[in-house]
């Protein structure tokens, strides 16, 4: 006959099952943020048209999932757009992410570029406006 409940023990203490599961799922759902805003951007861009390279990692502040950040890159053209997706604690922007033009998948700053400027929107309009950007070009140097 077996127990009804599962306990686990972890360096002496006994865990609930569910705290396991919680536990686990909150560990998970921080890489939904990331594979979310992928997925969307390659929605939008053609994969033939538009052959996409992504380096996005999850930010995690105390345990607990904020967003992405990283660069999409346009294999043919060497295009690439630096995105931030978390949000700002300042009120006329905490419902808007970050997104402009980098040099290369090392560059956080963008200061060396002539357009590469800040760039603010909805998150419903990240993925339009990432691919637009890596379209029409890339950041262009000083």
């Amino acid at each position: 006959q077996l127990p009804q409940f599962v306990t686990y023990q972890l360096l002496g203490h006994f865990l609930h099952p569910l705290l396991v599961f919680y536990t686990i799922f909150r560990y998970l759902s921080g890489f939904v943020r990331c594979s979310k805003l992928k997925n969307r951007i390659l929605t939008v861009a053609d994969e033939n048209d538009l052959p996409l390279r992504f380096k996005l990692k999850n930010i995690t502040v105390n345990r607990r999932n904020v967003g992405c950040s990283g660069f999409v890159t346009n294999i043919q053209t060497g295009s690439c757009v630096y995105v931030n997706t978390e949000h700002s604690a300042y009120a006329p922007m905490s419902d808007k992410v970050l997104y402009r033009y980098a040099r290369d998948e090392k560059d956080f700053s963008s200061s060396g570029l002539k357009n590469g400027w800040n760039n603010f929107c909805l998150d419903s309009e990240l993925a339009d406006n990432v691919v637009k950007l890596l379209r029409e070009g890339c950041g262009i140097s000083l």
